[in-house]
């Protein structure tokens, strides 16, 4: 019985780099959301009074809002 190796299978290139760590992304647009690691911006902020959280990614702040 022959496995398929995983690691064989074709990779699709990762031709988006981030220009302050290097890391190699598939998309701009996942660049462009790596980035904000680096620079600490978090656009997305909690809208329930009285909690000051915010994220830099949407969906981490959609996980956050189940908790209220």
């Amino acid at each position: 019985m022959n496995i398929p190796d995983r690691s064989s299978a074709k990779e699709k290139p990762r031709q988006h780099v981030c220009p302050e760590c290097g890391r190699a992304f598939q998309r701009a647009e996942h660049v462009r959301r790596h980035q904000r690691t680096h620079t600490d911006e978090r656009p997305y902020a909690c809208p329930y009074p009285n909690c000051q959280r915010a994220f830099g990614r949407s969906d981490n702040l959609n996980a956050h809002l189940r908790s209220h």
